[in-house]
């Protein structure tokens, strides 16, 4: 296993003391676990959608919290682009190809580091060796939830096949068990999502504690204001549907204007495709 490495001060002259990595599943609940480290202090990334920052979202109401200078950096090394993972990600020639990403990788986390930071994206699961050797004093989230509720919630939003879905999981469940294996010296958290909806503030506690935090009051209640369930839930996507159908023109305009300036067959398979689901996906959110 490639070992992290200790390094210098984040910029400004902070050491770095914890880079925090969440590690989950697609629709396990690694989006309320990133905005609940973000309300206690630990930096995930830009905030102002201006920076790329995708905000709240009908099915994600509390926010994605995903840094998108990482997912951009996943997507291209699993074969993907700007609008997403195209085929099976090949995670298993990764790590021949540590050399030609290094650099990249260097730039993107010296460019990120503060006194406690980290990132989400679901894909990290699959690219965390690019990412391992050059990490400043990691520690892991491994975010859980049921397979059947996974995959239920997968089918809410996306459109692939149910045996599609089942792949995907197939595909992080033994990636995920491997890491576990690999990172076993490292400082790990496991946070099991219906832990998390039954005793939100117990299981805030455990992750200021692990992390070594020491959070105001008023960012403690941001965090614990993160965890929606049941009707709370319900209603909020519902408003945020709302309000994705109310801009939906605007937003298929931007999505095709910025797809036909560097890829014309990618924004044609938006007029017949993407921006199509995506409404299909609003209007069953209202139901």
């Amino acid at each position: 296993m490639v070992e992290p490495a200790g390094r210098g001060p984040a910029p400004g002259g902070t050491a770095v003391a914890r880079t925090v990595v969440v590690l989950g599943m697609h629709r396990s609940g690694t989006s309320v676990v990133a905005g609940i480290l973000h309300a206690l202090g630990v930096d995930m990334g830009p905030t102002a959608p201006g920076e790329g920052w995708e905000g709240q979202h009908w099915s994600n109401p509390t926010g994605h919290f995903e840094n998108p200078a990482f997912v951009a950096f996943n997507q291209r090394a699993l074969g993907g682009d700007a609008t997403g993972i195209r085929g099976p990600p090949k995670w298993k020639d990764l790590g021949e190809h540590r050399a030609e990403f290094g650099p990249e990788v260097r730039q993107l986390l010296r460019a990120s580091e503060r006194q406690y930071w980290g990132w989400k994206d679901p894909w990290t699961v699959l690219t965390l060796e690019l990412f391992l050797a050059e990490l400043t004093n990691p520690a892991f989230v491994f975010v859980r939830r049921p397979k059947e509720e996974v995959l239920a919630s997968l089918r809410r939003r996306a459109t692939a096949r149910d045996v599609e879905l089942a792949g995907l999981w197939d595909l992080y469940e033994a990636r995920l068990a491997d890491l576990e294996r690999q990172l076993g010296p490292y400082p790990r958290h496991v946070v099991l999502y219906h832990d998390l909806l039954r005793d939100p503030r117990g299981t805030i506690d455990r992750l200021v504690e692990w992390i070594g935090v020491h959070p105001t009051r008023e960012e403690f209640e941001r965090a614990f204001g993160m965890v929606l369930a049941g009707p709370a839930l319900a209603r909020e996507s519902r408003r945020l549907a709302i309000a994705g159908l109310v801009g939906f023109p605007r937003w298929a305009g931007w999505i095709v204007k910025r797809d036909l300036r560097s890829r014309p067959s990618v924004a044609a398979n938006d007029l017949v495709s993407a921006i199509p689901n995506e409404l299909f996906q609003v209007l069953r959110a209202l139901l």
